[in-house]
């Protein structure tokens, strides 16, 4: 015979536990737009690269690439001065997505980096990633991700109701 369950509640946590994720529980920050859990993807680029330079020759067509991501590469994307290590053609630019919870329908946007300084401190977490993209070959590759605010966690706001999905 099977052993009786510990909780009689399906999915119910002891006491004491916190129902926020871990990168969302409450923290000590001196200073909420110093970023912090700073991940640099250099690494993983440089071996991409290296690996398709190998290989001879970089099989990867444009079709492959996110449309979403090629048209805000071309709306909102920064200009670098650096030519694609692929295509070494087209300039790259780079797009800064911000993603958290708190901030509801808004997560997942581009935004310009000179922003996040003004909206770091009225938020407890946001989680920040940068990407290059060649509109040319249509090269991609995360930069560096990290997370700002002032790590108090809020609630997430309520969805506007003039919000189409």
């Amino acid at each position: 015979m099977a052993n009786s369950r510990t909780t009689a509640i399906r999915g119910s946590k002891p006491r004491g536990q916190s129902s926020l994720p871990a990168a969302e529980t409450p923290e000590e920050v001196s200073d909420p737009t110093r970023p912090r859990h700073v991940v640099d993807h250099a690494l993983a680029r440089r071996e991409a690269i290296l690996e398709i330079r190998r290989t001879g020759g970089f099989s990867f067509r444009s079709e492959d690439t996110d449309p979403y991501l090629l048209r805000a590469a071309a709306s909102y994307g920064e200009d670098t001065g650096r030519n694609c290590p692929i295509c070494n053609v087209t300039e790259i630019v780079e797009l800064t997505y911000v993603y958290s919870r708190e901030l509801g329908h808004a997560s997942g946007r581009v935004i310009n980096p000179e922003k996040l300084t003004s909206l770091a401190p009225n938020y407890g977490f946001l989680s920040v990633h940068t990407v290059e993209v060649c509109q040319g070959c249509g090269w991609n590759h995360a930069l560096i991700s990290y997370m700002l605010g002032d790590g108090q966690p809020r609630r997430t706001p309520r969805k506007p109701r003039d919000l189409v999905e």
